[in-house]
Formats: structure tokens, sequence, C-alpha cells
């Protein structure tokens, strides 16, 4: 079967599972790739058809798919559709996350063809893992969208033959209650009150009216705003984050390595 789309969907509040997740599309033919932002409520209640191919991306959130993430994943639907799935961590676990997104994912339509855990900079200890994704990162990811194609492509495989047949990953069910992160970010005094970090939130933390505040109770600690504020105004500090920082980096630091299985 010839597949004519390659659709991206993620969420990916720093950048990190967005380049991971386009990298393996990178090595993946078809006639043109489509990429859908999970950070906005816009692309929900998506559906794909079997000639197409998907590959969703999420970071992880205490070792868990982001509740956000999940939630609109779960509007999205295929038919049968070949689905590739990544999560991206930094560099602690990825605990039950991936197989979270594997349930979400084969629940919807979707036959998963292959999985990956990937290593990114951590989002709030951003010293943890500052060079990851590097170059053999990268290269593993587009070799995983190459070998998932090629699998996809032989003469005898179809994907009738495995749909139901589950893809055996690492993690467990029931997953892990997912934790409370207390670290929330900070605004020191270059705020320009752009108004940019109000806008961009994917679950509407910051309001609109002062943007230099934070509502602490929806706050998911995604570090979006950190990410695009263009005076560096946002950051994360103080105690509680000197005293997590210090033991994170004694008990984190040690590289990991990429996971990925196949079909």
């Amino acid at each position: 079967m010839k597949y004519n789309t390659t659709n991206i969907i993620a969420f990916s509040a720093t950048g990190t599972t967005k380049k991971i997740a386009c990298q393996i599309a990178s090595n993946i033919p078809s006639a043109h790739n489509v990429y859908h932002d999970l950070l906005k409520n816009d692309d929900t209640m998506l559906h794909f058809n079997n000639d197409e191919i998907v590959i969703f991306g999420v970071p992880v959130y205490a070792g868990r798919v982001p509740e956000i993430a999940a939630k609109r994943l779960s509007e999205i639907k295929g038919d049968g559709t070949p689905a590739i799935i990544v999560c991206v961590y930094g560099n602690r676990d990825y605990d039950d996350a991936l197989i979270e997104l594997y349930d979400i994912v084969s629940a919807n339509g979707f036959v998963v063809l292959s999985a990956g855990a990937f290593i990114g900079c951590h989002s709030i200890f951003n010293m943890i893992a500052t060079e990851r994704p590097h170059a053999n990162d990268m290269a593993l990811a587009a070799k995983m969208g190459k070998n998932t194609f090629m699998k996809l492509a032989e003469e005898n495989f179809s994907l009738d033959n495995i749909s139901g047949i589950e893809l055996k990953i690492k993690g467990n069910r029931p997953y892990r209650q997912p934790g409370n992160v207390p670290l929330k970010p900070k605004t020191n005094r270059s705020c320009s009150r752009c108004g940019l970090c109000a806008m961009e939130c994917p679950v509407g933390a910051i309001p609109k009216q002062n943007p230099k505040e934070t509502d602490k109770n929806l706050c998911i600690s995604c570090a979006h705003c950190i990410d695009i504020c263009t005076k560096k105004a946002r950051y994360y500090g103080g105690l509680i984050y000197w005293i997590g920082s210090r033991k994170f980096i004694k008990n984190y630091s040690e590289p990991r390595i990429p996971y990925i299985v196949y079909r």
C-alpha cells in the first residue's frame, strides 16, 4: 500500500518531543508530512484512515502521559491506521508513560508498529541531560522511522494479521499514580507583560490580565512559558528548586539510552 501522508501528533512544551517525532517522520517516505500540535486544543477530533501513518509523541511527567495530553489523544481516532509511538523523558525514567500511550492509541483504532522512549534535557532541572537529544539519539530516531517503514513495506506483512496482538512494552498496569510537581515557574523583572505565555499556556494557568502570575492549581510545570518567553522572564528557582536540583543531579546524572521495540 502507498502511504500518502505521515502525520506527527505531539504534545511538546519545550520542543524536544516534536524534534524526536519529526526526526522519525523524516525517514518515512510519503508525499508530505503534517504536524498536529497537541499543546493547542483545536486539532482534536481527528480521524485517520489506514492509508496514512501517524506518529504520536508525548513527554513524560512524573512517569505518566500528561493528563491534558491523554485527554486530547483520546479524541483522535484511527481505522486500522499504522502508528509509531514515542515518549521523551528527562533522564530519570519513563516508568509507565510509554505503555499508557500505547493503550490510548491502540484503543482508538491504531495499530502500533514500534515504540520508543528517548531522552531529552530535563524541562525543570535543565542541568540534567543538557545535550540530549544528541547526534546518536537523533540517528536512532531516524533509524526507528526507517526500520518501521521497511517492516510496513514487506511484501507479506499485513496490518490485519497483527491487529489485536499486543506489542510488548516495558511498563506496568495499573499505571503508577501521577505525582504532583510542587515546582512552578516564577517571573522576574524582565517581564514586559506581553501576554504571550498566557496565550500559549496549554492549560490556561497564566491569567491574561496579569501574566506575571501563575495559577499553581492549574499549572502542570511543562515549562512552555519558559521556553517561549522572549525576555527570559520566566524561570524555575528558589530554595525548594535548589534542594531538589542537587538531589536530582546526584541520583539521575548517569546517561540513559533510548529504548525501542518493533513488531
